[in-house]
């Protein structure tokens, strides 16, 4: 997380835990947050995410980067605002020196593409990998009329969505699948690096952890399902929901 992400989410589990006791908030190191209580208790509280699935996390993150390079040269281009979602092969992922040219050929669709879009409208092109002038002429504006493109190289899809009413422009992740529980695995995983952790943290009278369910769908959880005892050197252990507003005391 990003010193901003953490800031949000111990804002908004200070808003939502209902025993969170008044005093003075530093933002530090080891551990992320220094409380320190009305009465000069010192409560280092640490934060981490709920990532269930890290290979899904790079990935993400990859393609995230990769998107808002593309909005910001084309934004300029484009006479309204938009949702952009470009999902890349991560198969056959592009070489350093081939990100530069491929942004470039993106542009050159979507101004072609989507450049006379209606407000709220979308429209998905797909890639079409195969040698068109092979096929028959009736067959290419099948292809064509179904969404399928010749797209550049590693590029699976490209989606635009308009809407003017946006201030800036922006990238619209696509992921889906089966959204899994928060389980005794998960927290373990957590756990196991945090406890090593702690002995590096400054003095404090208590030590808390908070784990924040993140806004990607890596780190999305469905239910919290925690049915083992655990041991930790954390004085309490919470999870935030951030789509819920909910603060879970785990310990």
């Amino acid at each position: 997380m990003t010193k901003f992400e953490e800031i949000h989410l111990f804002q908004k589990f200070q808003e939502n835990y209902k025993n969170m006791p008044l005093g003075k908030v530093l933002y530090d190191d080891k551990p992320d947050v220094t409380f320190t209580t009305s009465n000069g208790e010192i409560i280092g509280i640490e934060l981490t995410e709920c990532i269930y699935d890290e290979i899904l996390m790079k990935e993400s993150e990859y393609q995230i980067k990769f998107n808002e390079k593309v909005i910001e040269k084309l934004e300029p281009k484009i006479s309204f605002k938009f949702y952009l979602d470009i999902i890349l092969d991560t198969k056959n992922p592009l070489r350093q020196n081939q990100i530069e040219s491929t942004i470039n050929d993106i542009i050159e669709v979507c101004i072609e593409e989507f450049g006379d879009l209606n407000q709220y409208e979308s429209k998905c092109l797909a890639q079409l990998d195969v040698d068109w002038n092979k096929a028959p002429l009736h067959i290419q504006q099948q292809f064509l009329e179904r969404g399928y493109r010749k797209l550049p190289k590693s590029v699976l899809s490209i989606q635009m969505s308009r809407f003017d009413i946006l201030e800036k422009s922006r990238h619209s992740e696509s992921k889906g699948g089966v959204i899994p529980d928060f389980t005794d695995y998960n927290l373990s995983s957590i756990l196991l690096k945090k406890d090593k952790a702690l002995k590096n943290y400054k003095i404090c009278d208590q030590y808390w952890l908070l784990i924040g369910e993140g806004a990607d769908f890596y780190s999305y959880i469905n239910q919290v399902r925690i049915k083992k005892k655990f041991e930790t050197k954390f004085d309490k252990v919470f999870i935030y929901r951030r789509w819920h507003s909910e603060v879970i005391v785990i310990k």
